[in-house]
């Protein structure tokens, strides 16, 4: 067997299963730009805003737990990079804190909601990537 056709051998199974991932895991793991562009949809403005004003304050910049804010707390925040804890949660628990807080699902009282993003499914969507991108 030549070299060319040990590479095709090896590599072509792992593009083709690259290639039929779809659905959430795909999206999500596509790069996230987190400034706001004149061409972003409505509900991309509104993740990115909601990212800068709320989320960045606890969470940090680059999602470690590590924001302004978490220096006052008793327990901190989420690190996005655990790559345990990306394992263990849907996509539909991460909105559900966005939108409702930590207490909704047993966790910290001072993770605030976000209850004007409710409805706003691109908005949540775009957020839930920029979560999952800090797991990547």
């Amino acid at each position: 067997m030549s070299t060319k056709q040990l590479i095709l051998t090896l590599t072509l199974p792992a593009l083709v299963a690259l290639a039929s991932c779809g659905g959430d895991a795909a999206k999500n793991a596509e790069p996230v730009s987190l400034v706001v562009e004149a061409t972003d949809t409505q509900g991309v403005k509104d993740a990115k805003t909601a990212w800068a004003t709320l989320c960045v304050t606890c969470h940090g910049a680059n999602g470690l737990g590590d924001g302004a804010a978490s220096a006052a707390f008793p327990v901190k925040p989420r690190s996005f990079a655990d790559k345990t804890w990306q394992a263990s949660v849907d996509d539909a628990h991460i909105k559900k804190i966005i939108v409702e807080g930590g207490a909704s699902v047993g966790k910290s009282a001072l993770m605030t909601g976000a209850p004007h993003l409710k409805g706003n499914d691109e908005a949540l969507g775009y957020l839930v990537r920029i979560v999952r991108s800090f797991g990547n």
